[in-house]
């Protein structure tokens, strides 16, 4: 047989539905016997990545709610330490405060280079508030500026630090305080209050910015005590900011 012949043979079998189906047959086997090695390694391929990764999501989560037991732990000793802080702070505070309820600050009396400060303190008070027995330097153990003088010192005058012998002194001249005022446009405007320490002199601070705001009625200090009267009436005390927050 010669190659055409060849040829037309060839052609006239693959146009043989038998023949065609013989050689699907063969290629679909020649086919799966090479696919299906790979699409069961694929599968085995699939399971084990699979495997491998719920496997590390489960250490992950476990490592995650491990982190977060630390964290809370974390968070509640950061909590405990920030009261026992506060608490200390707070004690701190209220023995400051002690060593002061003797003590009060006259505000806004001029200053002189060459004053006698003690005389001057006396003698305003005494004049203005009309104290009976007057005031004496018997009665004062202490009496001085505060802080240090500047060159603005007659525009701004330092407050003058007043610590009374006895509280019972102390508590007749702060008791009419209120006689200090006046409306004579040529005497200095003096102001009489308790020594009160930093911090709650800032709390006091931000309470009457309450009160100018309307959000409270008034602000004060008795003894050492923050006190406010709210807009209900009702008069409470305050240690702290979160506190007096919590209280308009």
């Amino acid at each position: 047989m010669n190659a055409k012949e060849f040829s037309r043979a060839l052609l006239s079998a693959l146009k043989d539905d038998d023949v065609n189906h013989a050689l699907h047959r063969h290629s679909t086997d020649s086919m799966k016997s090479e696919i299906l090695p790979i699409m069961d390694a694929i599968a085995n391929l699939r399971k084990e990545i699979k495997a491998d990764f719920g496997e590390q999501m489960n250490n992950l989560r476990q490592t995650v709610a491990s982190l977060k037991d630390i964290i809370t732990k974390k968070d509640e000793t950061i909590a405990s330490l920030e009261k026992r802080v506060e608490a200390l702070e707070q004690s701190q505070d209220d023995l400051e405060q002690y060593s002061r309820r003797n003590s009060v600050r006259l505000s806004g009396l001029v200053e002189n280079k060459k004053e006698d400060t003690a005389a001057l303190a006396i003698d305003v008070l005494n004049d203005r508030m009309k104290l009976t027995p007057p005031l004496t330097i018997n009665e004062l153990d202490r009496v001085h500026r505060v802080g240090k003088p500047s060159a603005e010192t007659e525009a701004k005058p330092r407050a003058i630090l007043m610590k009374f012998s006895t509280y019972r002194s102390k508590q007749r001249v702060l008791s009419a305080k209120r006689h200090l005022y006046t409306e004579d446009d040529d005497l200095p405007k003096l102001f009489l209050n308790e020594d009160l320490t930093r911090r709650r002199s800032e709390l006091l601070w931000e309470a009457r910015k309450l009160k100018k705001d309307g959000r409270i009625q008034d602000a004060w200090s008795a003894n050492g005590t923050l006190l406010l009267k709210d807009n209900r009436n009702a008069v409470v005390t305050f240690k702290s900011l979160k506190e007096l927050n919590s209280k308009i």
